[in-house]
């Protein structure tokens, strides 16, 4: 089992020479390996391969020792990220863990980097309880585990047991007083959901019912139309009809021209007065049915549609 024994430290160096990235004392004895991550999205490596040096040494009582091989040559890919990990080292209690790290890049002066410590024995580390690292005790005191919550250390196991299940009994009526509530929202939650689906039967409903006035209204926008077609047609024969009735008109209208010439011809050949006036008012007769029917020509022909407009012709 690893322990990390000290927060990471991360920091932005230039690599270009060796630096330190890590200095760690140790509260205790123990076998430790350093972790060391390189570059990042924000701040990475420069893409090239090559051998980096990892710079592990140890200093005890004033006297410091390089880890051999010193450096550790590490091949490294062309990645813009690393992660390099030291040798095992038994290192003593108060002694300082050091790590230096060098790039063979030239272009790596300001790179991210985080580096850990961790102990790596297998076993917990001889810490004294409660300190950082060491094993936790129950009591009052700083960093130790207050199982009563009160204060008051319990006494013996049973007191322990007395003080978890009272503990546990009140988590479990809070459970199910939370439990209670969802309960009363689910209620209210299905009560809005048939709301809803009351409300959108009625909108079906609805639709179906317009869908049904659109049909009907399509029905008959269709019979106008075909009203107004047969409106069309007739007033079309109507047109035609009096362009017949005008030309009748024009053919009346040259036979009394002749009539009346006829009658100037023989004004002086003997005819009684009476006479000449009967054909005089033949020929007014005809001359005023002439006049009524030009009259008539340039008439306003009104015809009614199926939808209560008005179609009007005009000949002039």
């Amino acid at each position: 089992m690893s322990i990390l024994l000290d927060t990471p430290t991360t920091a932005d160096y230039d690599l270009s020479a060796p630096v330190i990235v890590l200095s760690h004392t140790m509260a205790a004895a123990g076998d430790v390996r350093v972790v060391v991550r390189v570059g990042t999205i924000a701040k990475p490596c420069v893409e090239l391969a090559g051998v980096w040096n990892l710079y592990f040494y140890v200093s005890v009582g004033g006297a410091g020792y390089n880890i051999e091989p010193y450096p550790q040559e590490l091949l490294a890919s062309s990645w813009i990220t690393k992660l390099f990990v030291s040798k095992v080292c038994d290192v003593p209690a108060g002694a300082i863990v050091g790590v230096m790290l060098k790039s063979p890049n030239a272009g790596d002066t300001d790179v991210t980097v985080t580096a850990e410590i961790w102990h790596v024995s297998g076993s917990l580390p001889a810490v004294v309880p409660n300190a950082a690292g060491g094993l936790l005790t129950f009591g009052t005191g700083a960093g130790q585990i207050n199982p009563d919550g009160t204060g008051q250390v319990p006494s013996s196991n049973a007191a322990l047991a007395t003080n978890y299940t009272a503990d546990r009994a009140g988590k479990l009526d809070n459970i199910y007083s939370d439990t209670t509530h969802i309960d009363s929202d689910i209620i209210v939650l299905t009560a809005d959901v048939a709301k809803v689906y009351s409300d959108t039967t009625i909108i079906y409903s609805d639709t179906t019912i317009i869908g049904s006035d659109v049909v009907i209204a399509v029905s008959d926008t269709t019979q106008i139309a075909s009203d107004l077609v047969i409106e069309a047609s007739d007033v079309a024969q109507l047109y035609s009809d009096t362009t017949i009735i005008a030309s009748d008109l024009v053919q009346i209208y040259s036979d009394t021209a002749t009539i009346i010439s006829d009658i100037t011809e023989f004004k002086g050949t003997g005819w009684t007065t009476e006479t000449l006036k009967v054909i005089k008012d033949a020929v007014d007769t005809v001359g005023n049915s002439q006049q009524t029917i030009e009259n008539s020509e340039s008439q306003v022909y009104n015809t009614d549609t199926a939808d209560g407009s008005t179609v009007v012709n005009e000949e002039s």
